[in-house]
């Protein structure tokens, strides 16, 4: 099974701007290093998700990544709760 969580593009960099600020991470605290990060994502990797996506059918799930962590958790639970029970 693969759990995909799913967050945009503007919430991504505001969450990655609040960690820096939090953390103390220079590369996290520039936009556009940050953005440059999810466009060699975009780039590279997230193809990725349509390789597993066909070769695993119902086992590659996509989960809303914008809701607040306790839904987040409820969501990956069910989901992993639903494969196993497969």
């Amino acid at each position: 099974m693969v759990l995909s969580l799913e967050v945009g593009e503007d919430e991504l960099v505001d969450r990655l701007l609040k960690r820096g600020a939090n953390s103390g991470r220079a590369d996290d605290q520039n936009e556009n290093i940050i953005r440059n990060r999810i466009k060699v994502y975009n780039n590279e990797t997230s193809v990725l998700k349509s390789y597993y996506s066909k070769m695993l059918g119902d086992a590659f799930v996509s989960v809303n990544g914008e809701c607040d962590i306790s839904a987040i958790s409820n969501e990956i639970k069910k989901n992993i709760a639903n494969f196993s029970a497969i």
